[in-house]
C-alpha cells in the first residue's frame, strides 16, 4: 500500500510540475518535480523524470542568464537527492551535478560584505567541498528499520497463513501473534525511519 501511494503521489506531483511547466511558472514546476522526485520507488518512471525536469529548468534557466531560478532549480535537485538516502544515495550521481552547479553559482553570487576578497574559484571550491560532505545516516537506525520491515513482513506472513482455520472460519486467536508482530514491526519501521 506504502509503495502505490508513493507511486501515485509521485506521478501526480509530476504531472502537476509539467502543468505548472507549460503555464511557465519555473518556480512551481521545480516544486512540484521535486516532491515527485521525493516519492521515491525504485525502478518508479516519475523518478528519473523529474531528475529531468528539475536539471532541465535549472540548466535552461542559467543558459538564458537567471541564476536565480537555476540555483532554486539545483538546490531542488540536492534536497530530493538527500531526502531518499540511506545508507546508500540512489541518486548519488544528480547530487554531485547539483553539488558542483551550486558551488559554481554561488561564487558568482553577491557576497557580503568582508567576503568579497576571496576569489570566486575560491569561494566554489570552500562551497563544495561543504556540500560534498555527506551525512549518512545512522547505521543502528537503519538496522532497526531492516528488522522493522522483515518484522512486517513476517507478521503478516503468519498472520495470512493462520488467520483461517480448517473450516473456513476466520480465526483471530491463532492469527493475533502475526497481527502484533506486524504492528511491533511497523511502530519500528515508522520511528527508524524518521531517526535514520
Amino acid at each position: 500500500m506504502l509503495t502505490m501511494h508513493a507511486l501515485v503521489e509521485g506521478q501526480r506531483e509530476l504531472r502537476a510540475s509539467g502543468t505548472s511547466l507549460a503555464a511557465g511558472d519555473l518556480e512551481q514546476a521545480v516544486i512540484r518535480a521535486r516532491r515527485a522526485a521525493s516519492w521515491y520507488v525504485p525502478g518508479a518512471a516519475h523518478v528519473p523524470s523529474a531528475y529531468e525536469r528539475m536539471m532541465g529548468v535549472a540548466r535552461v534557466a542559467e543558459g538564458r542568464g537567471d541564476p536565480k531560478t537555476a540555483l532554486f532549480a539545483w538546490q531542488a535537485v540536492r534536497s530530493a537527492a538527500l531526502s531518499t538516502r540511506w545508507v546508500t544515495v540512489p541518486h548519488a550521481k544528480e547530487l554531485a551535478i547539483a553539488n558542483a552547479s551550486i558551488a559554481r553559482l554561488s561564487s558568482k553570487m553577491p557576497r557580503p560584505q568582508g567576503a568579497a576578497e576571496r576569489s570566486d574559484i575560491e569561494t566554489e571550491r570552500d562551497t563544495l567541498a561543504r556540500l560534498s560532505r555527506q551525512e549518512h545516516p545512522f547505521v543502528p537506525w537503519v538496522i532497526v528499520l531492516l528488522v522493522g520491515f522483515g518484522m512486517i513482513a513476517g507478521g503478516m506472513t503468519q498472520f495470512g497463513l493462520r488467520a483461517v482455520g480448517p473450516d473456513g472460519a476466520l480465526a483471530w486467536k491463532r492469527a493475533q501473534i502475526g497481527l502484533i508482530v506486524a504492528g511491533v514491526g511497523a511502530a519500528a519501521w515508522i520511528v527508524a525511519l524518521w531517526q535514520a
